[in-house]
């Protein structure tokens, strides 16, 4: 993540997983309590349109 701001200072750091699980929340909060700077977090799903 540091090398990715040290060559682009406006690079977007993206998080993002399909994995909707407390894994993913402790991910996130692990991350952020490691002073890493999420700038968006994603959410992959493929639901089911045929009903």
């Amino acid at each position: 993540m540091l090398q990715a701001k040290e060559s682009n200072i406006n690079a977007t750091f993206l998080l993002n997983d399909f994995n909707m699980s407390p894994a993913y929340e402790k991910l996130i909060e692990e991350c952020l309590n490691a002073g890493v700077k999420i700038d968006c977090i994603g959410l992959q799903s493929h639901p089911n349109l045929m009903t």
